[in-house]
């Protein structure tokens, strides 16, 4: 409630939409399910989807493109970490052998920090927009928006 609803509140006031419903798709992870969850959407004029299980790839606008942006992010991420403290240690020490990869959580999470603060940056650029709207094309949500709208489909 801390969370959702104020988000939700200032989403609708930046639209100019104050009573606007909103629409969430999700899977179906269990936590979804939480009574407190389940009860409050209603109240704040949210209504749900649920995706089947093994369909998200499938169905899921967030599946379809966003995430395989966001793995590419991460992966460079990390390539570029073991890449540079590899070459740090081959020009100090010819034995490649010897090499550990400092991975503790005080040295990966600043890494990992960077590394959505860069992904959060793309998804407001131009070019994220775009494919964050491919992905709910792709997932026919934006057609079947459209006929909703056209009065094609029962919206209720």
């Amino acid at each position: 409630e801390n969370v959702i609803k104020p988000y939700v509140e200032q989403t609708r006031k930046t639209l100019g939409k104050p009573s606007q419903k909103a629409l969430l798709i999700w899977d179906d992870f269990s936590a979804h399910n939480a009574p407190r969850v389940v009860h409050l959407l209603p109240n704040l004029g949210i209504c749900t989807v649920d995706i089947p299980k093994n369909l998200t790839h499938l169905l899921s606008p967030l599946d379809l493109t966003v995430n395989k942006k966001l793995k590419a992010f991460e992966q460079d991420a990390c390539a570029s970490y073991v890449s540079r403290n590899l070459a740090d240690h081959i020009q100090r020490n010819s034995n490649v052998g010897d090499f550990k990869l400092d991975i503790r959580l005080s040295v990966l999470k600043p890494l990992h920090a960077s590394t959505l603060r860069k992904s959060f940056e793309f998804f407001k650029s131009v070019e994220g927009k775009k494919l964050i709207s491919s992905g709910w094309r792709t997932s026919g949500i934006t057609d079947a928006v459209a006929r909703c709208k056209d009065g094609g489909i029962d919206s209720r």
